[in-house]
């Protein structure tokens, strides 16, 4: 109302301002002014540039038009569009511990619980869990005519009942096809799909500019068919949500509940996966974060085929060039991946790679940090050769790669509890890692799930713990845990954990 009253404010003055003089002083200053407006107009005409004339015709006409020209590709993506609804029932493990102030510090960081005091919660009776339902709503888009419909992973991707609704208000059930953590895909499947669906385009989120336009469309809040138009702010965002990262960042305001929705470029392509916000309120503040469909397609692809997501290894540790290091390794700039550590047996070893080896490309396409280099292996496809481009002691090599498959995905044990299932994840330290955990390492293999009611539970391991060492065996990666848990050869294994810079043992039961 402010900004409004002074503008009102400031016309009133001009008009005052001609209605002191005399009338015959406005009239002529009215014809100086026609006069003035004429001769710019016949001057931008006649001078050939092609430029628009000062007057506020031709701004207005290019306005309308890039307007219709959103409205006509919001009515071309729209009906692909899709709300997602989701029901899954979890079982709720109460916790009973015979210290009372044990929960109270558990319940603001796990961290100050005393692992020694573990063993008191076995002098009560476990309660029993109970089930509860757990509701939630999304977005997703149609891009097949089979049914197939992209979302996000925390949509939907672990729902057991699912039903979409289309901007028609058609409704369907769908069920999931495959979903991954790791990356936060879920590809769905309408039951019985018709002939009729609409199918999203999809483009080449490679070739986006910043600063390009784009609009993101959604279910915010529940209020579905909602659009929205910003720009494309960043490329390569890694925020520490998820362990694989490359987010498009936008300003086109996102919302709970336009998580899985489209981010489409003004050619009417779905160039993203709307996926989360930077916000202290849990409201847009004009932060979002898409997936790009380039990435999110190559998921989509191993899920649709595999029902799972197969993703390459290569086995050396790595981290971010700065300027400094680039000066003493002889780089022009900051860009690629210092190797400084290469595993043992390793398709790395297998391939010659060395300890300060600097990765310039992948498969013939740039790297510029730790995140995209892990992103762009990942996506390569396990015992196939690939090109890596390296720099080693001021020269240019390049080493053919087969790679391996990446095992850091699968939980520690099976999921059946009587196969003797330890109910835990754990991957290699990156630097997402590090700022979701709030680590003081770069490298180790940290601990990224551990299932409530299960051993690791039990033995008091909690989610961003780095593992130091299994009995006398000290631990570099997610295989090596493996080996020395079936080493150890007995019921209950000795873990030694770092939490947040705290060294501490405990004992995991393991029969």
């Amino acid at each position: 109302m402010k900004s409004t009253f002074l503008i009102i404010k400031f016309s009133l003055i001009l008009v005052m301002s001609f209605s002191l003089g005399s009338c015959n002083d406005l009239k002529g200053k009215i014809d100086d002014l026609a006069k003035l407006d004429s001769d710019k107009e016949k001057t931008v005409q006649g001078n050939g540039t092609g430029k628009e004339s000062e007057s506020t015709g031709p701004s207005i006409i290019s306005a309308k038009e890039q307007s219709d020209k959103v409205v006509a590709v919001v009515k071309k993506v729209m009906p692909s569009v899709v709300s997602v609804h989701s029901e899954k029932i979890i079982e709720v493990h109460p916790r009973q511990y015979f210290n009372p102030f044990e929960d109270f510090f558990h319940f603001f960081d796990r961290p100050f619980n005393d692992p020694f005091h573990n063993n008191r919660r076995y002098q009560q009776p476990k309660p029993e869990p109970r089930k509860h339902k757990q509701q939630g709503l999304g977005s997703g888009v149609i891009v097949s005519k089979e049914g197939h419909v992209i979302t996000n992973h925390h949509v939907a991707g672990e729902a057991d009942n699912i039903q979409l609704t289309l901007p028609d208000e058609r409704e369907f059930s769908a069920e999931v096809v495959g979903s991954d953590k790791m990356s936060d895909i879920a590809v769905l499947k309408i039951k019985d799909p018709p002939d009729d669906l609409p199918v999203a385009e999809m483009g080449n989120s490679d070739e986006l500019d910043i600063g390009e336009t784009v609009i993101a469309i959604g279910s915010p809040f529940g209020y579905s068919n909602t659009v929205t138009k910003g720009i494309i702010s960043a490329k390569g965002r890694a925020v520490g949500l998820n362990s694989y990262e490359n987010y498009l960042q936008t300003d086109a305001s996102i919302n709970p509940g336009n998580s899985g929705g489209a981010l489409i470029n003004l050619e009417g392509e779905l160039v993203g996966i709307n996926t989360a916000i930077a916000s202290r309120t849990g409201a847009s503040h004009g932060i979002g974060f898409a997936i790009p469909i380039n990435m999110a397609k190559e998921i989509m692809d191993d899920l649709m085929d595999k029902g799972h997501v197969e993703r390459g290894y290569l086995g050396v540790y790595l981290q971010d060039v700065d300027q400094n290091l680039a000066n003493a390794l002889g780089l022009d700039n900051g860009k690629g991946a210092l190797v400084t550590s290469v595993i043992e047996d390793s398709p790395a070893k297998k391939a010659g790679f060395k300890e300060s080896d600097v990765i310039l490309k992948i498969d013939g396409k740039k790297v510029k940090n730790v995140n995209e280099a892990r992103n762009k292996v990942a996506l390569l496809q396990p015992k196939k050769k690939y090109s890596f481009k390296i720099l080693r002691e001021g020269k240019e090599l390049t080493l053919k790669v087969k790679m391996g498959k990446r095992e850091e995905d699968e939980k520690v044990g099976s999921r059946d509890k009587k196969s003797g299932d330890l109910g835990l994840s754990l991957e290699n330290v990156t630097q997402n890692h590090v700022q979701r955990y709030r680590l003081n390492v770069n490298t180790g293999v940290v601990v990224t799930y551990v299932e409530a009611g299960s051993p690791a539970d039990n033995a008091g391991i909690a989610e961003g713990d780095i593992i130091l060492q299994v009995g006398r065996e000290t631990i570099s990666d997610p295989g090596n845990f493996k080996k020395a848990i079936k080493k150890a050869g007995k019921s209950t294994v000795l873990i030694l954990a770092d939490r947040r810079g705290r060294k501490m043992y405990l004992g995991l039961n393991i029969k």
